[in-house]
């Protein structure tokens, strides 16, 4: 897959508050760093491992000055509670990433405080009472770091998450397919997540990663792609955020493909397939999908009340209760059209049997 980055060069130019014990993703999030305790106030976060996850990754911004860069970031939004910047890199970060980076330059008042600290803190704050969660993703489809020692890369991010430290979650949106095919992908982020995990001085922080659906196919890919991640580090990841579209033939767009059957080349990559393959539980499965066709490269993208049919159809015949979905991406479901209408067509609580 293919994300397409328009890059933000533009850095230095031009969250009630404090509620009683936060609790995490999985993890909880106390904000205790090594060197200082970067939050007195513990929040309760309502986006909890428990709730049903419905994820918009922020790229572009609808707004890239001024506080209307909150909502742009997805405060207020009636339809998702976890969000997730976009993107990270080794030497630099683009687009969302560089306005939150730099907030204090982009939002263009000293009401959330005057340092880019204080003014991540208080937009966390204000993510944390509307029962939301805030992350940033890292690599994305346009960098391959797999070059590079994974020890040295995970200190340079781990270095950017304890520079900038009020958040919840760090996703590894890690594409680099030949080193994937070749299995030093996966010896790669199996170094890399322990480093990372070592390094943030946030012990509880959230990893998730976004491979790719075929990525979970041990026929395919050499070295047990993802689930010899699973085996290895899984422990450290909270979930998948699972990029089940553009992958050319395998549309994942009916339900026969995406939860029973998802044909070649990328063989045992539904979600029965994983599941009773792989053992990875569903409760870490968060189906993603683009949020409109243009949002999509090439194949995966269904119609979102179609989408929610097939899914209730799962529910109903295989008992499975999807944890999540993620939409890529927030710009263009700022209106929660692609929320609401799968929310119509699937109910999470409605079969409480999950596997």
């Amino acid at each position: 897959m293919q994300k397409q980055v328009s890059f933000a060069l533009i850095t230095l130019i031009l969250i009630t508050t404090a509620v009683v014990s936060y609790i995490s993703l999985e993890k909880g999030s106390s904000f205790l760093s090594k060197k200082e305790n970067t939050s007195n106030h513990h929040h309760k976060n309502n986006a909890s491992s428990s709730s049903f996850k419905k994820i918009a990754y922020i790229n572009q911004l609808s707004e890239w000055d001024g506080p209307k860069i909150l909502d742009a970031m997805g405060l207020n939004s009636p339809c998702y509670n976890v969000f997730i910047l976009t993107f990270w890199m080794p030497g630099w970060v683009s687009d969302a990433l560089s306005v939150w980076e730099n907030i204090s330059t982009y939002i263009s008042t000293t009401k959330y405080g005057k340092t880019d600290a204080e003014i991540q803190k208080k937009i966390l704050e204000l993510f944390h009472a509307q029962g939301k969660q805030l992350f940033i993703s890292a690599f994305g489809g346009t960098d391959n770091p797999t070059g590079s020692d994974p020890v040295q890369i995970a200190s340079q991010l781990a270095d950017f998450v304890n520079r900038n430290p009020y958040i919840d979650g760090v996703d590894i949106d890690y594409e680099d397919n030949d080193a994937i095919v070749n299995g030093t992908g996966v010896t790669w982020l199996i170094t890399f997540q322990k480093a990372l995990a070592e390094k943030i001085n946030n012990k509880n922080i959230i990893f998730t990663h976004a491979p790719q659906a075929p990525y979970f196919s041990r026929a395919y890919y050499d070295n047990g792609a993802y689930y010899t991640i699973e085996q290895e580090v899984g422990h450290l990841i909270s979930w998948y955020n699972v990029q089940f579209y553009n992958q050319e033939s395998d549309s994942y767009d009916s339900y026969e493909k995406l939860f029973l059957n998802s044909g070649a080349p990328f063989v045992n990559t539904s979600y029965q397939e994983i599941i009773e393959k792989d053992k990875i539980p569903i409760s870490k499965l968060v189906l993603g999908k683009p949020a409109t066709p243009k949002d999509a490269d090439n194949t995966g993208y269904v119609e979102p009340a179609e989408l929610g049919k097939i899914c209730t159809e799962a529910q109903q015949k295989l008992g499975y209760n999807i944890p999540g979905f993620f939409i890529w991406e927030f710009i263009n479901d700022q209106h929660c059209v692609f929320s609401n209408a799968f929310s119509k067509n699937y109910n999470p609580n409605a079969i409480k049997k999950t596997y």
